[in-house]
């Protein structure tokens, strides 16, 4: 099952049609997430526009995405085209070490 995550903010149209063109099954915004993750099986995808659409902050980017791969499912990141269970998780990981280090600033 694929289940796109959306923020209603100014890019909510962009979003949306990124999480329609990816072919998701279900789009939930807002305080869905939790629900989402606690349906989440094997296999499963959420799909979100951009990495800081996924949370407000990198640590709650790193739960996120935590709870993602312990319910087997994983996070697809539809702008930076990245996959959190595919070979680009070192990538992935660069990157939210990039952004920990900007939210110092």
């Amino acid at each position: 099952m694929k289940y796109g995550y959306a923020v209603r903010d100014n890019d909510l149209a962009m979003q949306l049609k990124a999480l329609n063109d990816f072919g998701c099954d279900d789009i939930r915004f807002g305080d869905d997430l939790p629900l989402v993750i606690d349906k989440l099986k094997q296999g499963d995808v959420v799909a979100v526009w951009r990495l800081d659409k996924l949370a407000n902050n990198v640590a709650a980017v790193e739960r996120v995405i935590e709870d993602v791969h312990r319910a087997g499912a994983s996070v697809e990141l539809l702008f930076e085209r990245l996959n959190s269970g595919s070979d680009y998780k070192e990538v992935l990981s660069q990157l939210i070490g990039v952004m920990k280090e900007i939210e110092k600033l």
